[in-house]
């Protein structure tokens, strides 16, 4: 029997059924799972189940012989994690003005990889995300992705597209991979102001190489003030001509490269319309950030360094997959960054005190607040720009 392409995960409080060959997702619950098992066990019946059944078939998520036996979905509980992202490439060919990424100019090893992966493994992860810098400069990142594969992992890559041969694109398509994010920022012009000549022209080339291929893509846009005329017409051009099947429209956050440029940051009205929400979860998790990272999430570095998400890459890692096991790092975390992540409560943030969004805000996001105030303690920005009046949220 082929197993089904999708585990039950339990995280935080939260039992889902999770694919591994696309973005669905679906929060369950043991009575649902019951149901699902009786109606597939028993397909004559039409109890309750049906109807779960059939919209998990209509997902490629069961078995294709309806009259094959079903043992139920494999179940992920050995820890909260279900994402690990990992950094092939710390370098990129592209010289983006906003780039929030501190590039040292080094590659993942082999081993480092494979240390990743086991730990991914051995914590019940359901996903693995391939981000950098420009992953696709990595030799070995499509050998990566299939390793990544073969483990029974849903993998996500994030590129700037001009990597994405034919080649390339037939691998991942082989690969079933979940998802494929390349960035876009209106026409050929704004967009290569923003990214570098011919930018545009290769993303664009790579990106309908995937969707002509069926790989799933979304587009994410960084809007600011020079592009903000181009979204509608680039959001309709994504999905009417594309194939694209999800956009995602962002603001420049001042980190990294957009530190620099103060003509992308968004005014008032824009930022209103367009930044995303200051934190990434809203699943309460007491003594860890609101937005979970270090608990369902973590970021490996090319070189090792294990971080509770991307944009704490800057800080002093919480541990090294060339000295402990990802599983020891998870479980035991070293360091000022685990003490932000694991013994996080919003109230004890000084600048914090008083602050009537406070209950609502939690402090926003605490590698924000460390790589733009200077401390894990600090202020968070664009959080405070997202709940507070304008009058009263603090400059940049």
């Amino acid at each position: 029997m082929r197993r089904p392409d999708a585990v039950i995960k339990h995280s935080a409080g939260r039992l889902t059924l999770q694919a591994l060959t696309s973005n669905f997702h679906v929060r369950v619950n043991e009575s649902a799972l019951t149901a699902i098992a009786r109606a597939l066990s028993t397909p004559s019946e039409d109890g309750p189940g049906r109807a779960l059944v059939e919209r998990l078939a209509a997902r490629g998520l069961l078995p294709d012989d309806p009259s094959a036996p079903f043992e139920g979905f494999e179940r992920r509980d050995a820890s909260d994690l279900v994402s690990v992202e990992v950094e092939p490439a710390n370098t990129c060919n592209l010289a983006c003005r906003h780039c929030f990424v501190a590039f040292r100019g080094r590659r993942m090893t082999a081993a480092v990889f494979e240390a990743a992966l086991a730990g991914a493994v051995e914590l019940g992860a359901v996903e693995m995300v391939f981000n950098g810098g420009e992953p696709l400069l990595h030799p070995k990142t499509l050998e990566f992705i299939e390793r990544a594969r073969a483990a029974r992992l849903r993998v996500v890559l994030f590129t700037n597209g001009t990597r994405v041969t034919p080649a390339v694109a037939d691998r991942l398509a082989a690969a079933r991979i979940a998802k494929v994010a390349i960035s876009l920022d209106g026409t050929r012009t704004r967009h290569d102001a923003l990214r570098g000549e011919g930018a545009y022209d290769a993303a664009v080339a790579g990106l309908r190489r995937l969707t002509a291929r069926g790989v799933p893509v979304q587009v994410t846009v960084a809007v600011h003030p020079g592009n903000v005329a181009d979204v509608d017409a680039l959001v309709r051009r994504c999905r009417e001509t594309w194939g694209v099947q999800w956009v995602r429209l962002t603001t420049i956050v001042a980190m990294g490269r957009g530190r620099d440029h103060p003509d992308l940051r968004p005014d008032d009205a824009l930022f209103a319309q367009y930044h995303e929400a200051p934190t990434c979860s809203a699943t309460p998790v007491p003594g860890a950030l609101p937005c979970l990272a270090g608990v369902d999430k973590l970021f490996v570095g090319a070189g090792g360094d294990v971080h509770g998400c991307h944009l704490f890459d800057q800080a002093a890692p919480m541990g090294l997959l060339t000295e402990r096991p990802l599983a020891a790092i998870y479980r035991h975390p070293a360091g000022p960054q685990a003490a932000a992540l694991h013994d996080f409560d919003p109230a004890r943030l000084a600048d914090c005190v008083g602050c009537p969004a406070l209950g609502a805000c939690k402090g926003g996001c605490r590698a924000r607040a460390h790589r733009i105030g200077g401390s894990f303690g600090s202020r968070d920005p664009e959080a405070c720009r997202a709940w507070l009046p304008p009058a009263d949220a603090p400059a940049m």
